[in-house]
């Protein structure tokens, strides 16, 4: 199956192609049937991507077969709605009648710029004919098939993408990182979270007021009683996991808003966290008080607590016996998130580990070579150390499972080695002062146990 460059000139639609309704059509009306896919939106949105990047994607070469009799002539089996992004650029007239008029202006105003600089080759993989090319065009098209076909990122994964490419979190997945990282909701639960119903959910200014959550600016998430927090998000992630709340019950802001008051109260932090200072309602407690009204309360300020700006909580003590690592333990306590975020996630991570390292070579026992050897990475090492520190009672289970979940390879937390990796050597991976502290809270009895 070579992979050849070929003139678009050279290239015909595929008029047996699923996407056209009718069999037997000539090239011009295949190629108008095609386009006309949702009045042509789809096929102008691809357009627009071609004069942008100036090429068709490289990631999905089209597949073709040769016409016979025709010499140096292919029919393109899979790639049709690319074909046809080319010639409506070539020649947006074509299309009249085919397309909306608004679509066909703006692909009359796309083509003089594509125009400038058109595709004169496209790489396809060349095959020998339609029965070859058969397996390959279903893989593409007819769903995961087990795993074997085209498995689509769901919204966990597009989140994680979002993440990756930005640097920025959006406030509901951090709140479900924030439960995955504490140990309150295990990563196969986290998976089953319906995140759009989610965020539905926690973006719901009542049902935010009722659970004691609210954003700053840059979107970092602050709790007015955490406890109780933890609790409300709890309920509303196992409620949409169970299938007790679904999208329908929970579509208006009105739905919403009523689902806010059906949060159980041992879930509402007290005094109820609206703006600070405000009066506010307090849903009475269950019982004889259920029937009463509403208790109006005043927010005290002291209430909201200020997010701490040291890396590590106030107090917390390390007994770094090697050398190196001890002059950054000192380094970090000297740093502030507020002013040295970059130079706390790098110094951070070294810490880590370095910290480990120690720990293989002097508790474990692994000779000096074993943590350069290949295959034996940070994730590997830390492995291998939280085990071990569990195994001897010095960490609880729930003490250990944040850390363990942070050395896998697939794991994207605030505190997961790939995020940490990231900090060094990803120009666009920012880190934030929120996501520090939550690292750090999640490695804090991983450190105190390994340097006792």
């Amino acid at each position: 199956m070579p992979i050849i460059p070929v003139s678009p000139a050279a290239l015909s639609v595929d008029n047996n192609n699923p996407r056209i309704p009718d069999e037997g059509l000539g090239q011009r009306e295949a190629m108008r049937a095609v386009a006309g896919e949702d009045d042509g939106k789809l096929l102008l949105a691809l357009a627009e991507d071609i004069v942008e990047y100036g090429q068709l994607s490289p990631a999905e070469l089209p597949i073709i077969y040769p016409i016979p009799n025709r010499p140096n002539q292919y029919v393109v089996g899979e790639g049709n709605r690319r074909l046809v992004a080319i010639r409506a650029l070539e020649n947006p007239d074509t299309f009249v009648g085919a397309v909306s008029n608004e679509v066909l202006e703006r692909l009359r105003k796309l083509s003089a710029k594509y125009q400038l600089s058109p595709v004169t080759e496209v790489y396809c993989c060349l095959m020998s004919g339609p029965d070859e090319a058969d397996h390959w065009i279903d893989l593409r098209h007819t769903g995961k098939r087990g795993g074997a076909g085209l498995v689509e990122w769901g919204p966990h994964e597009k989140a994680r993408r979002a993440l990756r490419r930005t640097g920025k979190r959006q406030s509901h997945v951090a709140l479900l990182d924030f439960l995955e990282n504490g140990g309150h909701l295990t990563a196969a639960e986290r998976r089953q979270v319906p995140l759009s119903s989610f965020e539905r959910l926690v973006k719901n200014p009542a049902v935010r007021q009722r659970i004691g959550v609210s954003t700053d600016r840059d979107g970092n998430v602050r709790f007015v009683n955490e406890d109780a927090a933890i609790k409300g998000l709890l309920y509303i992630a196992r409620d949409l996991i169970s299938g007790t709340k679904k999208t329908v019950h929970i579509y208006t802001s009105a739905q919403r808003t009523q689902y806010a008051s059906e949060i159980p109260t041992k879930a509402v932090p007290v005094p109820s966290p609206a703006k600070i200072g405000q009066t506010v309602s307090v849903a009475p407690t269950a019982g004889a008080a259920a029937a009463a009204a509403p208790v109006t309360q005043r927010v005290p300020l002291a209430r909201l607590k200020k997010d701490r700006d040291t890396l590590m909580p106030s107090g917390t003590r390390l007994r770094v016996i090697d050398a190196r690592t001890r002059k950054i333990w000192e380094e970090i306590q000297g740093l502030t998130l507020s002013k040295n975020p970059n130079a706390l996630a790098v110094l951070f991570r070294v810490f880590l580990e370095l910290s480990v390292d120690y720990y293989v070579l002097n508790t474990l026992k692994k000779p000096k070579s074993y943590i350069n050897e290949k295959g034996v990475t940070l994730g590997v090492k830390l492995t291998a150390a939280v085990t071990d520190l569990e195994t001897k009672t010095k960490l609880s289970r729930q003490e250990a499972a944040p850390v363990k979940v942070a050395a896998q390879k697939n794991s994207f937390l605030a505190m997961s080695v790939l995020t940490l990796n990231d900090y060094v050597h990803n120009a666009l991976m920012i880190p934030t002062p929120t996501d520090l502290r939550a690292a750090w809270d999640g490695f804090d009895p991983f450190f105190k146990a390994l340097w006792p």
